[in-house]
Order: C-alpha cells, then sequence, then structure tokens
C-alpha cells in the first residue's frame, strides 16, 4: 500500500461511521450521495494501490551480472556454466549452483554472455532459452590464436522461462573473469 495508506483507511473508517449515522437518520439524500462518494474514494484507492505495485516491479526489476573465476578450461560439450562470481542479483533469478537464469518478472531482456576460446580450437558458445537455442558465439580461428568475443541477445520471457550459456562445440578458456553472462529487464 502507498506511503498514506492509514491515512486513507482512517478516512473510509470515519467516511463509513458518518455514512452509517446518516443511514439512521431522515435525511435519506445526504447519505445516498455520501455513499456515492464513500464508492468512489474506495476505487481510486483501489487504482493507486495497483498503479503503486506495478510501479514497484519496475523500479526494483530483474537484473544479474556473473562471471568465472580462473580456473581450468571448460570443454564439456552440453554443459551449463555455472558462473561462480555473482556480483548483483536483484529479485534472485540467477543461480550459480546450475549457471540458469529463471525469470522472476515477465518481460523483454537484454543478455550479454561472453567466449574466449582455447588456441586454435574451433569454439562455439550458446545462449539457451528454454531448451532452445537462441544465439551462438562461433570463433574459427587461425592455429595459435584465441579472441575474446561477446554475444547479446533481446528475449522475451514469461515468467519461469530460463536461460542459460552452454558450450555447443570445442573449449573455452577460464582466465580472470574472461568468461561472463548478465542480464536485465529492459520493458514490459
Amino acid at each position: 500500500m502507498f506511503s498514506c495508506g492509514k491515512e486513507v483507511l482512517l478516512i473510509i473508517g470515519v467516511a463509513q461511521c458518518l455514512a452509517s449515522s446518516l443511514a439512521h437518520s431522515d435525511n435519506t439524500n445526504s447519505c445516498a450521495g455520501l455513499q456515492v462518494q464513500l464508492q468512489a474514494l474506495e476505487n481510486r484507492l483501489t487504482m493507486l494501490e495497483d498503479h503503486e505495485h506495478q510501479e514497484d516491479h519496475d523500479h526494483h526489476a530483474a537484473l544479474f551480472a556473473a562471471s568465472y573465476s580462473a580456473g581450468d578450461s571448460i570443454n564439456t560439450i552440453g554443459d551449463h556454466f555455472m558462473f561462480d562470481q555473482v556480483t548483483l542479483n536483484r529479485e534472485e533469478g540467477y543461480n550459480s549452483t546450475t549457471g540458469i537464469f529463471t525469470c522472476p518478472i515477465e518481460g523483454v531482456y537484454f543478455f550479454v554472455y561472453s567466449s574466449f576460446p582455447e588456441k586454435g580450437i574451433e569454439t562455439s558458445v550458446t545462449l539457451m532459452k528454454n531448451n532452445v537455442e537462441v544465439s551462438s558465439i562461433d570463433s574459427v580461428l587461425p592455429e595459435g590464436s584465441t579472441q575474446f568475443s561477446e554475444g547479446s541477445d533481446l528475449i522475451l520471457l514469461a515468467k519461469g522461462d530460463q536461460v542459460w550459456v552452454q558450450l555447443k562445440t570445442g573449449a573455452v578458456l577460464r582466465q580472470g573473469t574472461s568468461l561472463k553472462f548478465y542480464g536485465y529487464r529492459v520493458s514490459d
């Protein structure tokens, strides 16, 4: 309820008491008019509460940022990347033990993910939504070279949809925070 909710409830209570006492008097026109005004006030209060509830979601949109700490290369095809360094996780959508972002608030989301292939290995890293490939970063580099790459995508998500990054082919390095995954809700 909005900040002055207690005061509004007090006003409604007083108005109801007044309407009740007028109902017992001979002035039926005044009572009927007051009841109409009271109903209009209650309707307006409900509308304001609904609007504030929507604004709370807009001001506290889901967003997360995660990366891998340094470690061994990732070379298991089909595994979710489980980013272990979570620096931001508003609305608790990202789960670092599964590597999956589960949509807490319906809307359009912007995601960014990265790839840092091992030298000379053809590599493909994919962004997945509910077991369907959305986009990928494909790297075919000359022998002995590597290159950091990022991919991004806008995805419409329903509450409960899941998004993650996985290795499709090849192998990627985990040097410092070279592998990243982040996303945030941009609109309804």
